[in-house]
């Protein structure tokens, strides 16, 4: 977690303000999360804390990702999310063991 923290900390020097409100609201309108369903915020959440895990992390929090998305390609909706939510909290727990 403090790697994303100084991470996220020396992107503000590289801030480059908007030309005007125009332009902000096109990227807001560009964020990948917005018009989501939940469920689909849920595992785009899970993609990206899993991105962002060390490549000392467990590779099977990664594998899950797979495991979810066939779940969810063969209509297994319930069993994917579930999955999804596996994968999150396995993430969000191994931050807390870096």
């Amino acid at each position: 977690m403090v790697r994303c923290a100084s991470l996220i900390a020396g992107m503000v020097h590289q801030r480059k303000p908007f030309s005007g409100v125009e332009e902000r609201l096109l990227w807001y309108d560009a964020l990948p999360y917005l018009g989501l369903s939940r469920t689909a915020e849920r595992r785009l959440l899970a993609d990206l804390t899993t991105l962002a895990l060390a490549s000392t992390a467990d590779s099977q929090i990664a594998c899950g990702l797979v495991q979810a998305d066939a779940l969810a390609a063969s209509g297994r909706m319930l069993e994917s999310l579930t999955e999804v939510t596996r994968v999150y909290e396995a993430g969000v727990k191994a931050f807390g063991e870096e």
